[in-house]
């Protein structure tokens, strides 16, 4: 299992996912890390990301919640939450009847472990996947996404995430020479993680 660099942050400073479902995104996106490290990555892809609040899994488990986790009432938003996911209506109802107990029941139970105990990094196999931009800002990417969502609209203090990669120019204000340090790494992702807490402390 990869080991990635964390950083607890506050859930609210993650305004924007990385999207890269298509096949020309991952390209672009493989593209962009050529000859760089794992932890690095290069190019625009910080500039095509969207409003956290706008994402698939965010919207339903916010519907989810909104609804109580009542099977009843959450049936269609998950059918529609397949169909944007890419199957037909037909397989959509039929992949809903098999997963409607299966979300009420887990992620209704997630939802009340975070209420009661906050996020707990020992509660899961990985953390919520992120990555840092260009100005040290942090992007929601894949991993733990309905944790992250039921977080973010609990408002909880913090949670813990791993941080995928690092954009290279925010790297490079914190590299002393051109070889990759996991000292410097460390030092970049420290460094966003105190303006995360500064500016929604702001």
């Amino acid at each position: 299992m990869t080991e990635y660099v964390q950083a607890e942050i506050p859930p609210r400073s993650i305004e924007h996912y990385f999207p890269r479902r298509t096949r020309r995104a991952k390209a672009l996106f493989a593209l962009n890390g050529v000859g760089l490290p794992p932890e690095l990555r290069r190019g625009g892809w910080d500039r095509r990301v969207h409003p956290m609040t706008t994402h698939p899994t965010y919207r339903l488990m916010a519907t989810l919640h909104g609804n109580g986790f009542d099977a009843a009432t959450c049936y269609e938003p998950l059918v529609q939450y397949y169909i944007e996911r890419g199957r037909d209506e037909a397989a959509a109802r039929a992949h809903a009847d098999r997963r409607i107990d299966y979300y009420m029941e887990n992620y209704g139970g997630l939802c009340r472990n975070l209420q009661e105990q906050g996020y707990r990094a020992d509660a899961a196999d990985n953390q919520v996947g992120v990555a840092i931009d260009r100005e040290g800002r942090f992007i929601k990417v894949w991993e733990g996404h309905h944790r992250f969502a039921l977080a973010h609209i609990l408002d909880l203090d913090r949670v813990t995430t791993d941080v995928r990669w690092v954009h290279l120019r925010w790297y490079r204000r914190f590299a002393g020479g051109r070889r990759v340090s996991s000292a410097r790494l460390q030092e970049a992702v420290q460094a966003a993680a105190e303006q995360a807490w500064q500016s929604s402390s702001a």
